[in-house]
């Protein structure tokens, strides 16, 4: 973690996190946390981290006995559970581990159980026999089977479970015409970068957060791309902030920002994670 100066009147960034390969997933927990997945794929090894969105302190960052066959199927109620892969060549998920979200210690795992759902801070997975088909629920924290379902049980189960996410958490809208460009001016975007078009955005108040990419070249018959996140004023009708998000890309990357608070969290080439303040 990298701690930055501070500048007066306009965003600023208050950390950055570096992956050592590539980020794959943020996913927030709570109104506090972030869980991170880092993966190297010329290593073949993928960290999991955790760091408080506050401040950007790391809590705690590792790998597990499987380096690279592993997932994250959810985050929920101060855990977060892990998957396994059938083998290799087949992407069906296999096996459970759930870890503590703020030690990182492994609470309990099951290499016969499938991960189903959550439900009322209980875990439903699918546990196969060479007989049968068993649907059971478990403690989320200790793994210990406390019901037994049928499959009409399971699906109602299922209906009735939320996975939400933190109040404070917003994530942007995909657009390419943003319903408000034309009372903020959309030449303070096009007139310097030709081409401009808007992939995602969030409203905060007076200010519009975007990411957008114009074409930068054309090589082998294909497009190069840039991408930009720019902060906007409304009030002012002003660009207040823009950086480079992404350089000689083939096609414009989504899901790189999202909005916490007073904080905008924000990837460049997948690589660094940026915290921005706003207000």
């Amino acid at each position: 973690m990298i701690k930055l100066p501070i500048f007066k009147n306009r965003p600023r960034l208050i950390w950055k996190y570096e992956a050592a390969g590539k980020f794959w997933q943020i996913i927030p927990d709570s109104d506090q946390y972030l869980v991170l997945e880092d993966r190297n794929t010329e290593q073949k090894v993928v960290d999991y981290a955790v760091l408080d969105y506050r401040t950007g302190r790391e809590l705690w960052r590792k790998s597990f006995a499987e380096k690279w066959w592993i997932g994250i199927e959810t985050v929920y109620d101060g855990v977060i559970v892990y998957h396994g892969f059938a083998t290799p060549e087949l992407p069906e998920h296999k096996n459970i581990q759930v870890v503590d979200l703020q030690t990182g210690n492994i609470l309990w795992s099951d290499q016969n159980l499938k991960y189903l759902f959550c439900s009322s801070g209980h875990l439903v997975a699918e546990r196969r026999t060479n007989l049968d088909i068993r649907y059971v629920e478990c403690k989320m924290k200790t793994g210990e089977v406390i019901a037994e379902h049928d499959e009409s049980a399971v699906r109602l189960l299922q209906q009735n479970s939320k996975i939400s996410v933190p109040k404070s958490v917003v994530y942007p809208e995909s657009n390419e015409f943003h319903p408000l460009t034309s009372t903020i001016k959309i030449d303070l975007l096009t007139k310097k970068i030709s081409g401009f078009k808007i992939t995602e955005y969030i409203d905060i108040d007076d200010l519009i957060v975007l990411t957008g990419y114009y074409i930068s070249a054309e090589r082998d018959n294909r497009s190069i791309m840039n991408q930009d996140i720019i902060i906007i004023n409304t009030e002012k009708n002003k660009i207040i902030f823009r950086d480079n998000i992404t350089r000689s890309a083939s096609y414009p990357m989504l899901g790189v920002f999202l909005n916490s608070g007073k904080t905008i969290l924000y990837l460049k080439e997948r690589k660094i994670l940026n915290a921005l303040q706003i207000k």
